[in-house]
C-alpha cells in the first residue's frame, strides 16, 4: 500500500482505467492502485465531476459500482499519454542503445518494493514500449 496520507494523482487513476476500458469496480481499481477504497473514491468523484470519468451501478448487485473513462477522458489521457511520452523521450535521447540497455535494470530495480504481483498502474515508464529500439546517436 502507499503510504498513508499520500495523494493519489489523478494521471494514475486514468491511467489503471484505460487499461480497462470495460471498466472495473470501485474495489477493484483500488486493488490495481494499491491504495485504500477511501483514496481511490476521493479521486474518482473528482474525476466524474470534471466529467472524465463515469460511475455505473452493478445490474446484479447494488452494491457494486463500475467505474470507466469517458470520452473526453479517453482524449485526455491519451493527450496526456503521448506528451509524457515525448518528454521521456527528449530526455533520453542522448543516451546511446547500450546506455539504455545500462538504464532499463537499474529503473526496474527502483520500481514499488510493495508490489509483490507486478499490479502497479503508476509505472509506465518500466514497461517497454512496442516498436522499433533507439539506435545509438551520432557522434
Amino acid at each position: 500500500m502507499r503510504a498513508h496520507g499520500t495523494t493519489l494523482p489523478r494521471f494514475d487513476v486514468m491511467a489503471a482505467l484505460h487499461r480497462k476500458p470495460q471498466g472495473v469496480t470501485m474495489s477493484e481499481l483500488s486493488r490495481m492502485l494499491l491504495v485504500s477504497n477511501g483514496n481511490a473514491t476521493a479521486v474518482v468523484d473528482r474525476l466524474e465531476q470534471d466529467g472524465l470519468v463515469r460511475r455505473t451501478p452493478s445490474d446484479t448487485d447494488r452494491r457494486t459500482v463500475f467505474v470507466a473513462l469517458t470520452a473526453e477522458g479517453l482524449t485526455l489521457f491519451e493527450r496526456l499519454a503521448a506528451e509524457h511520452e515525448s518528454e521521456v523521450d527528449r530526455l533520453l535521447s542522448g543516451l546511446s542503445e547500450s546506455d539504455l540497455d545500462a538504464l532499463l535494470p537499474l529503473l526496474k530495480r527502483m520500481g514499488p518494493r510493495d508490489d509483490p504481483d507486478g499490479r502497479m498502474a503508476s509505472a509506465p515508464l518500466l514497461v517497454e514500449a512496442p516498436g522499433p529500439r533507439r539506435h545509438d546517436p551520432a557522434p
